[in-house]
């Protein structure tokens, strides 16, 4: 079961319909404008593929943004390995978010579980704020070995990035520009080994 997030017009009228998840369940508890007319919106997911990555565990809070187009900006998965669900999602004044919920969880992102099911907030930093050329970030790539094509997911941005693949002597292979936090590369041209 995916998220179904649906654009409507001043009239009532549907103007898109946007599916994202996984291959597991997804639900959403709470769902706010941005200001560049997209949505974030919070809940927890089972999954662990397709526009979910970062699972911890059974069920973490995800936290979403769709732009104004229906395009998935980025995501986040938080918590731990047991369960969590965020409730409530609202707007910070210096451009990040707070996420309110619950967790069963005591590893991961979470630290100070009480015992069983804990209210949890969390604050969560711009997810525009620039970074630096040259920085590093983290990243996951699937499956690895790969033969035709990988899954790249970069935490730390939210909307551009310019990635390169190289070989082990160096050589650049592929360029490819990111906009969102996933990029579907096509790997099928080349020869098995280590990039």
């Amino acid at each position: 079961e995916d998220l179904l997030i649906s654009m409507l017009d001043g009239t009532g009228g549907i103007q898109w319909h946007k599916c994202v998840g996984g291959t597991d369940l997804e639900l959403s508890t709470s769902i706010i404008a941005t200001a560049a007319g997209g949505a974030v919106a919070t809940g927890c997911t089972h999954s662990n593929d397709g526009d979910v990555f970062g699972n911890h565990g059974t069920e973490d809070v995800w936290l979403i943004e769709i732009d104004l187009n229906g395009m998935l900006q980025w995501q986040k998965c938080l918590g731990g390995d047991q369960w969590e669900s965020g409730n409530s999602v609202e707007h910070t004044s210096d451009g990040g978010y707070v996420v309110a919920g619950y967790t069963d969880s005591n590893n991961g992102d979470v630290t100070g579980n009480h015992g069983d099911r804990d209210g949890w907030v969390v604050k969560l930093a711009p997810v525009n704020a620039a970074i630096q050329e040259g920085t590093s970030l983290l990243f996951d790539h699937f499956p690895d070995p790969a033969d035709t094509e990988v899954l790249i997911a970069i935490r730390g941005i939210s909307s551009f990035a310019e990635l390169s693949l190289h070989d082990l002597g160096g050589r650049e292979l592929k360029r490819m520009s990111m906009h969102g936090t996933t990029h579907l590369l096509d790997v099928s041209d080349l020869a098995p080994g280590l990039y």
